[in-house]
């Protein structure tokens, strides 16, 4: 049975545990592979077969760069998960403010306005603030033409 550890990467700072991926070939000439997680010293406080295997055939400068690795790589995941869900969020708002303005010009008195300027403000608006106070300046302009034709 041969036995090779690839690819190790510190679990902790203190660099008292890593992980590795195990590939072992049997003797029958199959092959298996896993992941495994150890420890420096055993459940007696030596330093366990496996951890010396690992640095046999591993440097301390190789798992320090496999770890460099694995942190920049999840790092990077990290980022993109973010900027994707940014990109969610924003996706969201924008048709959440296509929406809002489909319903503002439903109103029948915006729908009716011969304002244009106004009306062109409302659909160029940026976000729903925006187009409320000018939805509400149009609103309150067909409010005091009322005013005054009483």
């Amino acid at each position: 049975m041969k036995k090779e550890w690839k690819h190790p990467f510190w679990e902790t700072a203190a660099k008292d545990r890593m992980t590795a991926r195990l590939n072992i070939t049997h003797d029958d000439g199959s092959f298996s592979t896993s992941v495994a997680r150890v420890s420096k010293f055993d459940a007696n406080g030596k330093v366990s077969p496996d951890w010396e295997e690992i640095l046999d055939q591993n440097s301390t400068e190789e798992i320090d760069e496999f770890t460099e690795q694995r942190l920049e790589r999840h790092k990077n995941q990290r980022e993109a998960t973010i900027k994707k869900q940014q990109d969610q969020n924003e996706a969201k708002r924008l048709e959440d403010l296509f929406n809002y303005k489909l319903q503002t010009f439903e109103i029948a008195e915006i729908k009716e306005s011969t304002n244009r300027k106004l009306k062109a403000k409302i659909r160029k608006a940026k976000n729903v603030v925006e187009m409320t106070a000018y939805a509400t300046i149009l609103l309150m302009e067909k409010y005091n033409e009322e005013i005054k034709s009483e």
